[in-house]
Formats: structure tokens, sequence, C-alpha cells
């Protein structure tokens, strides 16, 4: 009896071992794990600041070439010979543009081109703040015509937004989007039109 109980013991006593050794093998994962995934944490957090840093720093040299530029159209050339391979570059000429030329007759085109290159981007709401902040601009704010075609593409914006973000789609660029999608779009865009009517 005395060797069966110790036999036991033993048995018993090698099972805790294997257990608590099981228990430390996971633990030491998991803090393996838990430092894995900070350092990608980290990884991503560094990444981030060097993409901005240098977002800003193409920003700056673009602002600098546009500020040596002494006329709308030289403004504009530029947007335009960047728009499709540097849209970054152009979005910034158009800023620019409709910043220093306010109430040329042009601006209100300058609007829509820069609210079309957000929507090309992906960047909705940078689209809709566009055409919200150009509803206050005198030349815009005196056209009626304008301001109604700015506000229907404020309320198509937001039903971009919303069926994208829907289908958790919202860095899809708008030539981009499906046109199942798409028809969502303009059916809700057809509704909101007809319940603000």
């Amino acid at each position: 009896r005395q060797a069966a109980s110790d036999a036991k013991a033993a048995q018993e006593a090698a099972e805790a071992a294997a257990r608590q050794k099981a228990m430390e093998e996971a633990a030491l994962k998991a803090a393996a794990e838990d430092a894995a995934r900070q350092k990608a944490v980290e990884e991503a957090a560094r990444k981030s600041e060097a993409e901005k840093a240098d977002r800003a720093a193409r920003q700056t040299s673009y602002l600098a070439k546009i500020e040596a530029m002494d006329s709308l159209d030289s403004i504009l050339d530029y947007a335009y010979e960047h728009q499709q391979q540097i849209p970054d570059a152009a979005i910034c000429a158009y800023q620019q543009a409709i910043a220093r030329y306010p109430e040329d007759s042009y601006t209100p085109f300058l609007v829509i081109e820069l609210g079309n290159l957000y929507k090309d981007q992906a960047s909705y709401h940078e689209a809709i703040s566009t055409y919200i902040k150009a509803l206050n601009m005198p030349i815009i704010a005196v056209n009626d015509a304008m301001k109604r075609e700015f506000t229907k593409n404020i309320r198509y914006l937001g039903s971009v937004q919303d069926i994208l973000s829907k289908h958790h789609a919202l860095s899809t660029p708008f030539p981009k989007i499906s046109s199942e999608i798409m028809q969502e779009i303009e059916d809700e865009f057809l509704q909101r039109s007809q319940q603000s009517s």
C-alpha cells in the first residue's frame, strides 16, 4: 500500500510540476506576444510620425513653389500638371488659388476641382468641408445657382460617406466604388433630395 501511495504522490507531484511548467511557458509566451505587439505598435507609430513629417516636408516644398507664382494661371498650370501623378501638390495649388483669388470668377470651379480631387483620394470629409467653407465665400454666397450646386454636392458626399461607411469601405476612392455600391449611393441621395424638397 505504501508503494502505491508513494507512486500516486509521485505521479501527482509530476503532474503538478508539468502544470506549473506549462503555466510558466504560457506566461512566457504571452509576455513575448505582448512585447511583440508593443513593438509593432511602437513601430507603426514611428512610421506614422515619419510619414507625417515627410508629408509636411512635401507640403512645404509645394507651398514654396506655389507662393513664388504670380498669377492664377501659373498656379492652375501647376495644379493641372500635378493632378494625376502628385495629387497632394495639386490640392495644395487649388487651396492656394482659392485663398489668393477668392473673388475671381473662376474660383467656384476651383472649389469643384478641389472637391473632386479629394473624392478621388477618398478624402470625403475634406471634400465636404471644402464645399461648406466655400458657401461662405462672397462670390458663391451671392450666386443662388452655385449655392444650390454646392449644397447638392454636400448632400451627395454625405450619402457617399454613409454608404461607404456601412460597407466598411470609407477608404475607397470615388472612381473605384463598385456599381452596386454606387447604386446604393444614388438611391440614398435621391431619397435625401426628395426629403429636403
